[in-house]
């Protein structure tokens, strides 16, 4: 655990309820992405086609740090492919004044040792916005090696460009190590 913060608290979503929806809506919001998708990813989560937490300060579960899911099934053949036993690390994100803190770390190996302890995955992926370093270097630091770049039309996202944001992606992997 780092030592810069207090342990963080998952919750992982398994029934999502509506207080779940609100507070993923809040920190998408806050991000300057769109909360559209946050209605199909609780569904998702119902299918079982998506694993998420939303990650809290402490056990009272009362201030969200972020957010992370697992993608099992949907964003591209080449990050999620459930019979190649591969999963997508996706809709990860860290409130501003956690940031720099090891808050994102924890998160993302909270996510990798699911995907391999838990659903017993031979691959984990993840897709980052090229301009976005310092998630680059994060998951660079966890062991995962860049296989793709790929320009993406995702939801706006501060500070970028709030009308379009058409971006370079780096497609990242990480194999089980046994």
């Amino acid at each position: 655990m780092n030592s810069k913060h207090s342990p963080i608290f998952p919750k992982r979503l398994q029934t999502p309820t509506d207080d779940d929806y609100n507070v993923i809506c809040k920190m998408r919001e806050e991000a300057g992405w769109n909360k559209h998708l946050v209605g199909k990813w609780m569904s998702d989560v119902e299918k079982n086609d998506l694993v998420f937490w939303i990650f809290y300060e402490d056990h009272t579960m009362q201030k969200a740090v972020g957010s992370s899911g697992i993608d099992l099934n949907g964003l591209d053949k080449d990050l999620s492919d459930p019979q190649s036993l591969k999963a997508c690390i996706a809709h990860t994100f860290v409130y501003p004044e956690h940031r720099g803190k090891g808050y994102g770390r924890e998160i993302a190996l909270t996510c990798i040792n699911y995907a391999f302890q838990e659903l017993n995955l031979k691959e984990v992926t993840v897709c980052i916005a090229a301009l976005n370093v310092a998630s680059l270097k994060l998951f660079l630091s966890l062991g995962f090696e860049e296989f793709k770049r790929k320009q993406m039309n995702w939801a706006p996202q501060k500070p970028y460009d709030a009308t379009n944001w058409n971006a370079l992606a780096v497609f990242m992997r990480k194999y089980l190590t046994e």
